[in-house]
């Protein structure tokens, strides 16, 4: 097989040897990955959509992608490492998965620019964990936050200025990329401080400095960075809740899609933020037939168009269909389906033992299980967790009910109901047939008025 790869190299490379006038439009990754197992390798794009399959034999790998210029994920198993890619790129990577951080290494075109993102992975993984976790450094002091965060920052800048052999293009994404991930991480601090120490009313003081100064937010060659979407969707969300908090009577999510309107945004940028936003806003807008209009009034992507109608149709049409089903383990080790717990109403948390958000509406979902468990069963699955992190937070919190672990992210579960974000709620009729794909929070007040009505 290594005979194969190096023959199957050699002559792409005596092609393009004979085709110089030719422009090369596509990628080649191979390499050997050293493991017990062959499981596949997925590359994801920067927003970790998975995007190719490489198939691994006899721990070696080889493929062509046609990709674009960017940023992207190499991921095997629970590990993933940053990616850059370029057309033309023959890059070559090998890894020990035993050891997977610190034995990446790249070799070939592109190796320079991919080299330099393995260490700074590795940079990353030395800082402590109080450091990489919000539920750790949110509760900081605002003085003492700014201090830890500037060091990170600049520990970055210090990995970045000493490789002064990178390629132009590079530098100029990277260099973005880095003033991005900091300014997301200030202005992130204030939302995860309120969530982590449930105070809706903390505010970071006067003096503390502006995430989007200096940051350029309509550059539509920035969406191939990691960060730079959520960024500029930080912005209008904060924009929209500004305009909410002073308005009872106006709805969320069509008011965030008015700003993205009226705003002089790429379409790229805009129209992309729009049907990102499309998940929740169909779900929980008001004024289903407004939040539609407002978004095709204004959007010019038809390809982005096209998905945002997709959406639009089946919410419509997704009452009454039947879910599909699932085959977790249970926390008795009993494997558990679906269809187990029809006969009931089936009330689906999909959460995590890392997910702050999911923790703080733990309460509210076991006080709905004490009033209702008589007409609906009440079914949490662990999504993208670790067995042992997911048993210890059973135990700390005291759950009983239904406890499902799920070991595969990608289970054509959470692709049927769209799964990217936690905690995720799905409301089920007796014949686990859909009511609401995208259900209301335990903690919210409507979920329980709607829980009365179910006969």
């Amino acid at each position: 097989m290594k005979h194969i790869i190096k023959i199957f190299i050699a002559t792409l490379i005596t092609i393009s040897c004979k085709q110089e006038q030719k422009m090369v439009d596509y990628i080649i990754l191979n390499g050997q990955l050293i493991s017990s197992t062959e499981s596949p390798i997925i590359i994801r794009n920067n927003y970790f959509e998975p995007i190719d399959t490489l198939v691994v034999q006899n721990q070696l790998f080889v493929d062509t992608l046609k990709l674009n210029k960017g940023y992207y994920f190499f991921i095997f198993n629970d590990k993933s490492a940053k990616l850059y890619l370029e057309p033309s790129y023959m890059l070559n990577i090998t890894i020990d998965e035993k050891d997977f951080y610190n034995s990446i290494k790249y070799s070939g075109n592109g190796s320079t620019e991919n080299n330099y993102l393995a260490e700074k992975d590795r940079l990353r993984n030395t800082f402590p964990i109080n450091q990489r976790s919000y539920n750790a450094y949110a509760t900081l002091e605002e003085r003492d936050f700014l201090k830890q965060s500037d060091s990170i920052h600049q520990a970055y800048l210090q990995l970045f200025e000493k490789h002064n052999d990178l390629g132009n293009d590079f530098i100029f994404l990277e260099s973005k990329s880095i003033e991005i991930e900091n300014a997301l991480r200030l202005q992130e601090f204030q939302g995860q401080k309120q969530l982590v120490e449930n105070n809706p009313a903390y505010r970071v003081s006067e003096q503390y400095p502006n995430p989007f100064e200096g940051i350029d937010l309509n550059n539509p060659k920035f969406l191939t960075t990691y960060k730079y979407k959520t960024l500029v969707h930080s912005y209008f969300n904060e924009k929209a809740m500004d305009i909410v908090n002073k308005d009872n009577n106006a709805d969320f999510f069509i008011t965030y899609l008015q700003l993205l309107a009226n705003s002089e945004l790429d379409p790229k940028i805009k129209d992309l933020l729009g049907l990102d936003n499309a998940e929740y806003g169909f779900t929980y807008t008001k004024d289903l037939e407004k939040y539609h209009s407002t978004y095709t009034d204004y959007a010019t992507i038809n390809e982005y168009v096209v998905k945002f109608n997709e959406q639009y149709h089946l919410k419509k049409s997704e009452k009454g269909q039947q879910a599909i089903g699932f085959e977790f383990e249970g926390i008795d080790g009993k494997i558990y389906k679906l269809s187990d717990f029809r006969g009931k109403y089936i009330y689906i948390d999909i959460w995590a033992s890392w997910c702050a958000p999911c923790i703080k509406q733990i309460p509210f979902l076991k006080s709905l299980e004490k009033k209702y468990s008589d007409k609906v069963n009440f079914v949490s699955i662990a999504w993208k967790d670790n067995a042992s992190q997911w048993k210890k937070a059973i135990e700390k919190e005291s759950l009983e009910g239904i406890q499902l672990f799920a070991p595969n992210k990608d289970a054509e579960f959470f692709k049927f109901f769209g799964v990217t974000s936690i905690p995720r709620f799905i409301l089920l009729d007796r014949e686990g047939k859909i009511i609401e794909s995208n259900a209301k929070q335990p903690s919210e007040k409507s979920l329980e008025n709607q829980l009365n009505t179910l006969e």
